[in-house]
């Protein structure tokens, strides 16, 4: 599917590939990041500048946003929206929507190929395993990759609706849908993958 598809659902989207000035933060923004690594820096400032991009699609103006980080590590969004960002090495992006339409969004960017056999006992199922080998193995990296990304979006979807931490063998991904090996209610999703020439973006929304 193309991003423009998630434009036509309602969504506010922004991706960026462009370096980003600190100037850009707020102070308090900013102290987020004191002390840390000036390529996390520069990926964060990234990622906060397409969610400000983005939600000035929705009609903020960017002087008054201020996006700081919740007590459980989730974006302070303006009132009535949802959002979710995600960043790799040189590239971001961030997706926002009211929550008069939608009750969460989860975004994951990863670098394509990223996820390789040597981890797959660590983040998949038995069952998650046996579908990437009916791949060729020309093929493992790259749906690996995929399959990974969208259970990281997942993730993200239905922590701010359930609080609930699950681990990466706890849910398992089943086309169109995942599996959840715990009670936990959520509204009905969608799930969508995006893969380019250099990365694969995965968003799950409801």
């Amino acid at each position: 599917m193309e991003l423009n598809e998630l434009k036509e659902l309602g969504l506010f989207l922004h991706f960026s590939k462009e370096d980003v000035d600190l100037s850009l933060l707020t102070d308090q923004e900013a102290e987020l990041i004191l002390n840390r690594h000036a390529s996390y820096q520069q990926n964060f400032i990234r990622g906060r500048s397409c969610a400000k991009r983005a939600l000035e699609s929705m009609g903020f103006r960017m002087d008054d946003l201020e996006l700081l980080r919740l007590p459980d590590g989730q974006v302070s969004w303006p009132e009535g929206v949802v959002g979710s960002i995600s960043h790799t090495e040189g590239f971001a992006g961030a997706i926002v929507g009211w929550k008069s339409d939608f009750q969460s969004v989860g975004l994951d960017i990863e670098k394509k190929n990223r996820v390789q056999p040597t981890v797959w006992d660590r983040v998949f199922t038995k069952n998650e395993k046996e579908t990437l080998l009916q791949f060729s193995k020309e093929l493992h990296a790259e749906k690996a990759t995929e399959i990974f990304s969208l259970k990281e979006a997942f993730y993200k979807f239905q922590w701010p609706l359930t609080n609930r931490f699950l681990g990466m063998r706890e849910v398992e991904w089943h086309i169109p849908q995942f599996s959840i090996f715990e009670s936990i209610s959520l509204p009905s999703y969608r799930c969508f993958s995006i893969v380019d020439e250099h990365h694969q973006i995965s968003i799950v929304v409801g």
